[in-house]
């Protein structure tokens, strides 16, 4: 089954409008904005936008569901200033652009970012921001945290890094960022849906005060040696953050911890 048959199967278990279908379609059919969708293959993570065109009206909340249940409240997103991104420009307006490191995107998108040490000295982060300049901007870092994992060779082919596990850290953690941008997109929201094989698993406040939902894919709990892959998500002054990595919890808690201005 290819790419765009894998999309077109999961889009027909959700209820959309055929122009958000076609742009998220059109995102994943280009090698640069293939993030939006995330990890078809195992359990598919799509992010809906409620914004103030075709989507008005779409949703109401900023929510976070898992196969349709909704997780505790998180702080609430709302709109901020940020600086409109030059990049490639779509047929249906979306201007994106890729990045080797954090640092670049933090400069760019013109507002403070969280960030940790433990990103600190990365050679093999690959930075994406997906925008229309207007209601949304979605920011995308893979290897944010590279943990005791190893030996990265860079596949040009696919556009992404091969490596090699650690004893801690299964994967490299990854890091996706939601900017609202327009008082019509915090108006009508931004909802999350996780389905397929994730669950959620705990609330939790972290060290500096914020609530996070721990999320996490489900296995069968005979297979040796697996470490599930962990989401993270959260909200901190207005803007919502997810990490994502096959990590231990407690491991994935430190990340969050360690993260600030």
């Amino acid at each position: 089954m290819n790419v765009k048959e894998r999309i077109d199967k999961e889009l027909n278990m959700i209820y959309m409008d055929e122009n958000l279908k076609k742009r998220i379609r059109s995102s994943c059919s280009k090698k640069k904005s293939y993030k939006l969708l995330t990890s078809i293959a195992a359990s598919l993570a799509i992010i809906v936008l409620a914004g103030g065109t075709a989507f008005a009206g779409y949703y109401a909340l900023s929510r976070i569901t898992v196969n349709e249940e909704e997780t505790p409240e998180l702080s609430q997103m709302y709109a901020v200033d940020a600086e409109s991104i030059n990049g490639n420009i779509d047929e249906y307006g979306m201007s994106d652009k890729d990045y080797s490191d954090y640092e670049s995107i933090k400069r760019e998108i013109g507002i403070p970012l969280l960030d940790t040490e433990l990103s600190q000295n990365n050679p093999y982060m690959r930075g994406h921001i997906m925008t229309d300049n207007k209601d949304f901007a979605i920011i995308t870092v893979d290897n944010y945290v590279l943990g005791d994992t190893s030996n990265y060779i860079y596949n040009s082919e696919e556009e992404r890094y091969f490596y090699n596990s650690g004893e801690e850290y299964t994967s490299s953690v990854s890091l996706s960022i939601d900017i609202m941008l327009s008082k019509e997109q915090e108006v009508n929201g931004w909802t999350v849906d996780y389905l397929g094989m994730y669950k959620f698993v705990e609330s939790y406040i972290s060290d500096q005060g914020y609530k996070v939902n721990i999320l996490e894919d489900q296995t069968d709990e005979n297979v040796r040696d697996y470490v599930s892959e962990k989401c993270a998500v959260f909200v901190k002054d207005g803007i919502r953050y997810t990490l994502k990595g096959r990590i231990p919890l407690e491991s994935m808690k430190e990340i969050i911890n360690s993260l600030k201005y």
